[in-house]
């Protein structure tokens, strides 16, 4: 994460039920991440409801997400 907070990324946050966010973290700790968003509220995201995160700049390709399941 510290990368990607130090250059402000923009990520994108996949929850377990399939809900996608996009901001940039600000900063995280054991539990959780902050997420800023433009235009929206801040989000303080607990990390047992991520799924996955991914840069806005790599789209994920779903077919890749079904083979690291089955492994």
């Amino acid at each position: 994460y510290l990368k990607q907070m130090n250059k402000k990324t923009p990520m994108a946050v996949v929850f377990a039920d399939g809900q996608t966010i996009e901001g940039y973290i600000e900063w995280y700790d054991r539990n959780t991440i902050k997420l800023n968003r433009d235009n929206a509220p801040n989000l303080l995201i607990y990390k047992a409801n991520i799924k996955y995160i991914y840069k806005l700049d790599e789209t994920p390709d779903p077919e890749e997400e079904d083979k690291k399941k089955k492994k």
